[in-house]
């Protein structure tokens, strides 16, 4: 087996351009050198490439021959052009051998090798390791498996390393993997368009050339173009390229959510997805692949806002027809380089002929090309225009015809449809006379197969093309053989477009295939709907792998009026969207199937109605959800299961639950579970028994909340639905937290995570994290915290949850605060406040009032703060909320006591204490201890602000509120310098100079206070305090 060796020089364009003559002596010695050692090592040059040279070795040592060009190369003098830096490549495989050349895909996987190479290095691939024998002293690193430029299959890579080379250490490889991308891999390699690529790598690297259209016909091979072209510059962008599928998009509206799903990109709640993807897009440095544009002209406009609001993004687009947008570059590209009349150099030279060849070759491996045959295929190829679809199918017939017949077949059908379609333009003539030739040449059964095949949109697979299209696997790889099908890696079978417009002509002129195969089609992707019911995590793959089928089916039932069908459609593809957190696109879905029928139509209008409801719910979209909710209301009893009427009663309540209408919420929700309860689903009692129990809670009835929700979950255990048990947990992670429990509050949303994770229910991971981030905020671990935070917000921002993200940034302000990061807790704050409004939540707006009340308390504005505690207040007493009541309540309080209102301060935190003891929320009696205990203070009653700061310091170490008791100690020792106690106010400000848990605002009160100390105490004894106060733990602090 011939093994292959590729040179080249790095950064030889710009020796050039600095050294030019110097470079023009250097590149002959440099030529001279290698030449000699390949014939030194029993190899043969072929021919120069460039700068470097491609060799084999039929024999010898092509190992041993890439060391000594790597040493004698390092040492030799080029003059001024200094040190040039070689890599090679080394391949080893089967060529087709044209006359002294080597041709075909071995030697495209040795050019793409070395481009993944750096000066000085040797790569080679585990072939050319095998078959050729290592040197003395030298070794072969893994350097892992990497996708190359030619977006092949991946391929492992070994490194040539001895210790007599200049260079032993490389950054990483040049490969696909040194940047994010989705770029998908290809089975044929890309053959030729050099010129091609050129031009758009100067385009795409031109400041003024922002968005690249590749305009051509379809089947001219603008996708594979573009694709090889991001491949190529994929170094040239940060933040990766991204591919982005338009074909299978039915409407310009569904442009914005493709493109955030090719990113990675997660939609956060009822703020437009465009603006959202537009913030996203802001900051990044990327290259956008936009792949069929042309059916989707009316959402182009939202390319020049991308254009407009990411300075760093480039997109390159493919499309039939112009995008008309003013920053738009067009680049027309045409048919494959083709061979002339007459010939003026080899067929073979020409990449058309290359296509040609290379496509043969792979369905017939033996086949012989001779030189009437290379002129035969340049015929054909000129026949297509160049076309590469048309190269392909033609092609693909080497098996069983010669290369003459293929041309007098396609001449044959070029006749008859210029004769009879003048109208179609030049190169669709051609290509249409592929597919005539193509479509005469199938046996029966492949022309009844092909039209049935058209139908799928996004791919298809085995048995679905059996039982909807009769296709059995082997006219399934017949078709796949002659280029009328193809594969993909995952085993799944698509068209493309042009195959499907031809075989499309064939079935809708047959009404009665194209009515039967549509009533298969429907069927069976009802039935597929049926068969993957659930939330595992392979029911929801195989569900998204044929959605855009199953979609299809569902429309065409309703277009039908198969609303038997249709409605047994209904829930399946509700809870996928619901299981996928797909909620945004169910919403489109939904809308567009509740065209097509009205409320006489029975069951099924009210089943997507208030589906409706639960996706605009899910998003958020609080108050579109309650309209569409009451137009259910007076309907429930319409619906024939109780277990649906359940479910619609129970999403009434939970939007009345969100929108804090409490008694709604529980009128609701106690219909709910009668409903329930006849039906015998113990799932579903135990569901709404836990959020009876989250009722109770947001009412601060937190004994009877926590006992709903205990009984929920003995129900939810039993029945194994994991689902909501972790959210049973969640809610009494949140019943200890308002009461104050922090280590059984972390306890069980650590248990509730651990119970999401082993699921994959995202909305209830997102859910306890964001539940243990504010605990670890309470308690003092504000690395967790923020942590815990973040990885809750990527998440709820993923399953489009505005709620959750609200919760979140009201949390993420509330460490802010802490670290003494007003701007950030100002900010944070304020997008809890607005998003709140927006989607008339109002414990959303009672916490952003509250977290802005704070933050001007802390930057001095005692006024604003009140105001902003004022309005919090009255949110929260309207809500019914102790807990964010109480926490107002104490700002209230603090307020008055910096605006020396003395009075209005005791009236306030007297009123939040009786509250926490009613309602036995210790963490609320802490701040409001706290907060008297200042009061006391400034009012010059020493023994009485010891006494309440004593009880607060206790009560946060019982709780572990460790914040808070800093804050307590940090006023005892305020307590004990004025009363004369300088050395022990020392030792614990000394003690919570470190403190992890302490706010900033405490530390810096601590720093400023020592410097006051320092003086009183005097230098020696107040050093030996302070180590003392250091030393010091909360267990050893003693009685304060």
């Amino acid at each position: 087996m011939p093994v292959f060796l590729f040179t080249d020089i790095e950064g030889s364009t710009q020796l050039w351009e600095r050294h030019g003559a110097a470079m023009s002596r250097a590149l002959a010695r440099h030529d001279e050198l290698l030449a000699e050692l390949v014939a030194a090592h029993g190899g043969r040059v072929i021919k120069h490439l460039g700068d470097g040279v491609f060799a084999v070795f039929e024999g010898g040592g092509p190992l041993a021959c890439a060391l000594e060009i790597q040493r004698r190369v390092a040492g030799e003098d080029f003059g001024e052009v200094g040190e040039l830096r070689v890599r090679v490549a080394i391949h080893a495989g089967e060529a087709e051998r044209r006359g002294e050349d080597f041709l075909g895909p071995v030697i495209n996987r040795a050019s793409r090798l070395l481009s993944a190479g750096w000066g000085g290095q040797i790569l080679l691939t585990p072939a050319a390791a095998e078959g050729c024998p290592t040197p003395p002293e030298a070794e072969l690193d893994d350097l892992g498996v990497h996708r190359l430029k030619d977006l092949s299959s991946p391929q492992r890579i070994l490194g040539l390393r001895h210790p007599d080379l200049p260079r032993r250490d490389f950054p990483a490889l040049r490969t696909l993997d040194s940047k994010p991308h989705n770029l998908p891999a290809q089975s044929t390699p890309f053959v030729g368009r050099e010129d091609e690529l050129a031009r758009i790598a100067e385009l795409l690297t031109s400041p003024g050339c922002r968005l690249l259209t590749l305009l051509g016909p379809g089947g001219i091979g603008k996708t594979r173009l573009a694709l090889q072209a991001a491949a190529e510059r994929i170094e040239d962008f940060a933040d990766g390229v991204w591919f982005v599928a338009l074909a299978p998009l039915a409407s310009p509206e569904f442009i914005v959510s493709t493109v955030a799903e090719a990113l990675r990109f997660h939609f956060g709640g009822r703020e437009d997805p465009q603006a959202q993807l537009l913030r996203y897009l802001a900051g990044r440095e990327l290259l956008l692949v936009m792949d069929n544009f042309e059916h989707l002209l009316d959402g182009a406009p939202l390319l020049g806002e991308i254009l407009a609001r990411g300075p760093e993004v480039k997109i390159l687009a493919t499309s039939r027809e112009r995008l008309n947008l003013h920053a738009e570059c067009a680049f027309e590209v045409g048919g494959l380089d083709l061979p002339p009349r007459p010939t003026e150099r080899d067929d073979d030279a020409y990449d058309a002929v290359q296509l040609f060849v290379a496509c043969a070759l792979r369905v017939a491996p033996g086949v012989e090309f001779r030189e009437p045959d290379l002129a035969t295929a340049g015929e054909i190829c000129r026949r297509v225009g160049g076309m590469p679809l048309g190269i392909e199918l033609a092609a693909s017939w080497t098996r069983t015809l010669g290369v003459a017949e293929i041309l007098g077949e396609i001449e044959t059908s070029l006749d008859f449809l210029e004769t009879s379609l003048r109208d179609v333009p030049e190169r669709h003539r051609s290509l249409r006379g592929v597919f005539d030739y193509s479509w005469n040449l199938l046996d029966e059964g492949e022309r009844a197969v092909l039209p049935r095949l058209t139908l799928f949109r996004g791919g298809f697979d085995r048995r679905a093309a059996a039982e909807i299209a009769g296709a059995d696997l082997r006219r399934l790889t017949s078709l796949a053989d002659k280029s009328l099908v193809r594969t993909g890696e995952d085993g799944r079978y698509e068209l493309h477009e042009l195959v499907r417009a031809f075989g499309g002509e064939r079935l809708a002129a047959d009404p009665d295939a194209l009515r039967e195969t549509r009533d298969r089609f429907r069927a069976y992707y009802a039935r597929f709907l049926q068969e993957h019911r659930g939330r595992g995590e392979e029911n929801l793959a195989a569900l998204g792998l044929d959605m855009a089928n199953i979609g299809q089916a569902w429309l065409w039932s309703l277009e039908e009026r198969d609303l038997e069908l249709a409605g047994a459609c209904v829930d399946p593809l509700y809870s996928y969207f619901d299981a996928s957190s797909f909620h945004r696109d169910g919403l489109e879905v939904f809308r567009r199937a509740l065209e097509h029928v009205g409320p006489g139509d029975g069951e099924i209008h009210l089943a997507l109605l208030w589906r409706l409801g639960f996706f605009e719910y899910r998003l958020g979209h609080l108050r579109r959800a309650a309209e569409l909710l009451a137009e259910c209301e007076p309907r429930v009893d319409e619906l024939s299961s109780a277990g649906d009427r359940s479910r619609v009663v129970f999403l009434i309540g939970a939007v009345a639950m969100r929108t804090a209408d409490y008694a709604k919420a529980e009128e609701t929700w106690s219909r709910s579970l009668r409903l329930a309860e006849e039906s015998g689903d113990d799932r579903r009692v135990g569901h709404i028994l836990s959020a009876l129990g989250d009722l109770a809670n947001a009412r601060g009835e937190y004994a009877r909340g926590r006992e709903l929700c205990l009984d929920g979950l003995k129900l939810l255990r039993r029945t194994s639905d994991t689902y909501h048990i972790s959210s049973s947990l969640i809610t009494l992670g949140d019943i200890a937290f308002r009461v104050g429990d922090y280590r059984e509050s972390e306890r069980l949303f650590k248990e509730s995570l651990d119970t999401a994770l082993a699921t994959g229910e995202q909305w209830t991971v997102a859910l306890a994290r964001s539940g243990l981030g504010e605990v670890y905020a309470e308690t003092g671990g504000f690395d967790l915290a923020e942590r815990e935070l973040a990885a809750s917000v990527e998440v709820f921002t993923g399953v489009e949850s505005l709620w959750g993200v609200i919760i979140n940034r009201f949390s993420q302000g509330k460490v802010a605060l802490a670290r003494g990061d007003c701007d950030e807790a100002r900010r944070l704050f304020a997008d809890t406040l607005e998003k709140a409004d927006e989607t008339a939540y109002p414990e959303g707006r009672a916490f952003g009032h509250w977290g802005l009340g704070w933050t001007s308390l802390e930057l001095g504005d005692a006024a604003a703060a009140r105001g902003r505690f004022e309005k919090g207040l009255a949110v929260a007493r309207e809500m019914n909320d102790p807990l964010t009541t109480g926490w107002c309540l104490v700002g209230l309080g603090e307020a008055a006591v910096r605006e020396g209102d003395y009075e209005g301060a005791a009236g306030r935190f007297a009123e939040a204490l009786e509250l926490a003891d009613a309602r036995g929320m210790r963490g609320v009696r802490v701040d409001a201890l706290l907060g008297r205990g200042r009061l006391l203070r400034a009012k010059g009653e020493r023994g009485d602000a010891a006494a309440d700061l004593r009880l607060a310091l206790e009560t946060a170490r019982e709780t572990d509120k460790l914040p808070a008791a800093c804050e307590a100690l940090l006023e005892t020792a305020g307590l004990l310098a004025e009363g004369g106690g300088a050395e022990r106010a020392v030792e614990i400000l000394a003690f919570l100079a470190d403190r992890p848990e302490a706010p900033e605002r405490v530390r810096v009160a601590v720093q400023r206070n020592l410097l006051v100390l320092e003086s009183e105490l005097g230098g020696e004894d107040f050093r030996s305090t302070l180590e003392r106060g250091r030393a010091l733990t909360w267990d050893g602090l003693g009685t304060v």
